[in-house]
Formats: structure tokens, C-alpha cells, sequence
């Protein structure tokens, strides 16, 4: 079984490789302390099973689920037993409290061993405030962007682009869909299926075709209101 590590303390890390170098039938393909790097080696490593801590910079162990393209099982690591709720309502398949000892460790291996085959044991989901930063690449290499910088959303096939507040046009490897779903910011609205704009960044907004409303861009370029969205719109926006 492969598995791979994710935690932001060095030592934690250590201990870990050192506990799971002696149990038959495991192998460590990678580890990272980096959130934003673990995204990217899990994705092209594609272990059966990681150690996740919950507590890390840039982006917790929770958000960085929707960027794992394969699904594999997951286990939380952190050191606050608070967070225990929070991981069994995501399917994690266990749940360690640091500094993890070896005993419960192996158990967790075991358990592991007992669901290799399920394809899928967490559901995408977020804290319930919603996503705060979006992972985003760039020139091959990820990065954050807050939900502050944002503009708009706009669809790109299964992929989203962000125009940001200061012009760029950025990629993330999200759906407009899942956006929709996750971003709770009262400040961001779906104004139709295929773009989420932020309240700021609309300059004007006069009534177009059909009933639709058309929207200014600090951009100065026009967005469209669906038809069955203005009503909405218009009560968030005013």
C-alpha cells in the first residue's frame, strides 16, 4: 500500500516515516510540509492512502481536499481532538491525535488494509463558512488566491478562470459548479451558469434583452444576469 504524508512540522514527519518503515506491505512514496506541493505530488503519485494534518498554513488539511483528483483514503492528523467531528463528517477513514503513537498508527494501517478497495470514503466538503482561497496555477506551479481578490468566475470547460482585482486571468482546476456550492462570501453572486461575480467590481447595471439585466465590469466589460437570477440579484446587489 502506498501512502503518502502531509504535515507542516518537520519532526512529525520524521516519526511518521520511521513508524510506518517497519510495517510490512507500506510504502512511503512521498511526503511534503508544503500544502500546496502536497496537491501536486498526490496528484501525480496517486498513493492509496495520506496522513493529513488538519492545521497547516496557506491551506488546512480540510481544503485541501477538492484538489486531490483521485480520492484517496484519507486519514487526519492534528493535535486538536476538536477537529475528530469535523473529520468523520468528511469519511475520513480514521482520525490520529498528535504526537500519534505507534500502536494507534498501526491500527489505522489496518484499517486501511480493510478498505483498499473502496474507491471513494470522503465527500467534498468544506468547513461550513465556505472556501476562503482558491488553488490556482501558474507558469506550472500552484498558488493561492483569496476570495478577496477574486472578481469573477468564469466556466472554461471543467475548469474555472479568475479574473483577479488586479487583471489577471488565472486557472483553477475547480468547476463552477463546485464554487457555487462552496463559496458562502455574501459578497459573490451567480449571475448565470457560468460566471460568480464579486459585489465590488460591478460599476452599473442596466435592464437587457429578454428580461435579463446587463452588468459593467470595472473592466468595462458587460456581464449578463440571467433571467430567473435578476430578482436575486437585485435584492443582494441593492
Amino acid at each position: 500500500m502506498n501512502v503518502y504524508l502531509v504535515d507542516d512540522e518537520k519532526h512529525a514527519l520524521g516519526m511518521m516515516k520511521h513508524y510506518l518503515a517497519k510495517m510490512p506491505d507500506v510504502t512511503v512514496v512521498g511526503a511534503s510540509e508544503d500544502p500546496i506541493r502536497a496537491i501536486e505530488e498526490i496528484n501525480t503519485l496517486k498513493p492509496d492512502l495520506v496522513f493529513l494534518d488538519i492545521q497547516m498554513p496557506i491551506l488546512t488539511g480540510i481544503e485541501l481536499l477538492p484538489y486531490l483528483r483521485e480520492k484517496p483514503m484519507i486519514v487526519f492528523c492534528t493535535a486538536y481532538d476538536q477537529h475528530a467531528i469535523k473529520a468523520f463528517e468528511l469519511n475520513a477513514l480514521d482520525y490520529l491525535l498528535k504526537p500519534v503513537n505507534r500502536d494507534r498508527l498501526a491500527a489505522s494501517i489496518a484499517r486501511a488494509r480493510s478498505q483498499w478497495e473502496v474507491l471513494e470514503v470522503f465527500q467534498d466538503e468544506q468547513m461550513d463558512g465556505g472556501l476562503e482561497k482558491v488553488v490556482v496555477s501558474i507558469l506550472g506551479k500552484s498558488h493561492v488566491v483569496w476570495l478577496e481578490q477574486a472578481m469573477v468566475f468564469t466556466k472554461d470547460g471543467r475548469y474555472t478562470n479568475i479574473l483577479t482585482l488586479e487583471g489577471r486571468e488565472l486557472l483553477a482546476n475547480l468547476t463552477i459548479g463546485y464554487l457555487a456550492d462552496h463559496i458562502k462570501d455574501p459578497r459573490f453572486f451567480q449571475i448565470n451558469r457560468s460566471e460568480i461575480i464579486q459585489k465590488r467590481f460591478i460599476t452599473a447595471f442596466e435592464p437587457g434583452e429578454h428580461g435579463t439585466l446587463t452588468l459593467m465590469g470595472a473592466n468595462d466589460k458587460p456581464y449578463q444576469v440571467a433571467r430567473r437570477r435578476v430578482k436575486d440579484f437585485k435584492a443582494w446587489f441593492l
